[in-house]
């Protein structure tokens, strides 16, 4: 064997060995989820109907029972996020819908808030294929559905 193929050989074998370990991308976690640490909204949940969000200094959490919810939203950017709105998507139909917030206002810096939405004819964890958040006109993100 050649110098040059058993350095080559020696690299795969080391990059093998490494993606055999948990670090390696794609690697599942193991153990349980837990609530936020903070107790605020954002954190992985295992309560049955929450749906999360936390994305640098926004962390949001819809709870859902039934077309009915409770949005929260905790602002800690340093700055006014526009009004939230949610939209989902319906996975039986691809069709994007939007959910109704109520009272509805932008957050200001620092603040939480707390809305009432009703999301709608069809909404339900086998039919919400991907649930997002908007503030005024920017896409926050995908809030991520229960893990119970």
């Amino acid at each position: 064997m050649s110098r040059s193929a058993g350095v080559l050989a020696l690299a795969l074998a080391v990059g093998l060995a490494g993606a055999c370990g948990s670090d390696a991308p794609g690697a599942r976690p193991t153990g349980s989820p837990t609530a936020s640490p903070d107790g605020g909204p954002g954190g992985p949940t295992a309560e049955p109907g929450t749906y999360d969000l936390r994305l640098g200094r926004i962390r949001a959490r819809l709870r859902v029972q039934g077309a009915a919810a409770e949005l929260t939203v905790s602002n800690r950017t340093g700055t006014e996020v526009g009004a939230p709105s949610i939209e989902w998507i319906d996975s039986a139909s691809g069709a994007s819908r939007r959910a109704t917030v109520a009272g509805t206002a932008p957050i200001p810096a620092g603040e939480d808030a707390t809305f009432a939405v009703e999301l709608g004819e069809g909404f339900g964890r086998d039919r919400a294929g991907l649930v997002i958040l908007h503030l005024g006109s920017i896409t926050w993100g995908a809030l991520s559905p229960p893990v119970a």
